[in-house]
């Protein structure tokens, strides 16, 4: 089957792979290339180094919107379409060049939108999934072809799930591309009461506000691991957390949300609207990531510090 893949980053390039062993790739649409590293020199992402190393033309438009774009993926004749985390929503014009084929990594209808792995963590979920479903104009409304329940671990996070979910996303999409090619593949509706959105994270989301219960601060921590990262204020600087864990009980200064809890040389907690949250891996600003053992010897905090924006520093 001939086929025009669109994706970006890594989850997708597990994808594409799994196309090139199964179908006939014909040409690649990708995001244009993405300034990055200290030079901010443009650099490819994971689908179109994967493109290049295999040969195959490389669509790379601004928008799917461009004038002549539809043209130019019509001119590659496809006989399907597939689509993983590419980063645009696609036109009537260009879903009227083929049946486009899409993952969605949930089980739709829950959590449409672009950030559907990192809004299920924010949420304490305890199960997602992936589904493929042939796409209509509308976000993440079309017919489902395939979905398969995955369990979420207590601790894992953004990154950690989507290398679970990215492989078997893969399959999914060749087998649904297998049905579509046989005429088997028309899906099922999707029942639009069981809708819940999970729109692309705001930049202002990844402020940790510590009057939060514990859970969940330590749910937003592992939701934005590794982008675009939960952040706070250590001593008048930035500090990343990467990874943390809630505590039911909490010691004295409990109740005061951002307050430096009693540590010991192994760690600390910082108390929460209720319960408190004791970092596990760290970074300070302009610093590497660190364990919370090197930070505790490194930073010595102290019942006197408080983490958020706006307050003073401690002694």
């Amino acid at each position: 089957m001939r086929v025009v893949f669109f994706g970006t980053p890594d989850v997708a390039s597990v994808a594409l792979r799994a196309l090139l062993e199964r179908h006939e790739v014909v040409a690649v649409v990708t995001q244009p290339d993405r300034p990055a590293g200290r030079a901010r020199a443009p650099l490819p992402g994971p689908v179109k180094t994967l493109a290049a190393q295999s040969g195959l033309p490389v669509l790379q438009p601004g928008s799917p919107r461009d004038p002549g774009f539809a043209e130019a993926l019509a001119a590659h004749r496809p006989e399907a379409l597939a689509i993983v985390a590419y980063g645009h929503i696609l036109p009537v014009e260009v879903l009227e060049v083929a049946p486009a084929v899409n993952v969605h990594f949930s089980l739709l209808p829950r959590y449409r939108g672009a950030a559907p792995v990192q809004r299920a963590l924010m949420d304490g979920v305890t199960e997602t999934g992936v589904t493929t479903f042939l796409l209509e104009p509308t976000v993440d409304t079309g017919p489902i072809l395939m979905q398969e329940p995955v369990r979420i671990d207590p601790e894992e996070t953004a990154g950690d799930l989507l290398a679970r979910l990215a492989p078997l996303g893969a399959r999914m999409l060749v087998e649904s591309l297998d049905a579509v090619s046989s005429g088997a593949g028309t899906g099922s509706s999707q029942d639009p009461a069981l809708a819940s959105p999970a729109p692309k994270i705001k930049p202002e989301e990844a402020l940790i506000n510590w009057s939060w219960p514990a859970e969940r601060i330590a749910n937003l921590v592992r939701a934005l691991n590794p982008s675009p990262v939960a952040w706070t204020m250590f001593r008048g600087r930035r500090l990343n957390l990467w990874r943390a864990r809630s505590l039911e009980g909490a010691g004295e200064g409990a109740g005061d949300p951002g307050r430096v809890l009693g540590g010991v040389s192994s760690g600390f907690a910082v108390s929460a609207g209720s319960g408190a949250v004791w970092p596990l891996e760290l970074q300070p600003e302009g610093k590497r990531r660190m364990s919370v053992e090197e930070f505790v010897r490194g930073y010595r905090p102290a019942p006197t510090d408080r983490l958020g924006p706006g307050e003073p520093s401690g002694t």
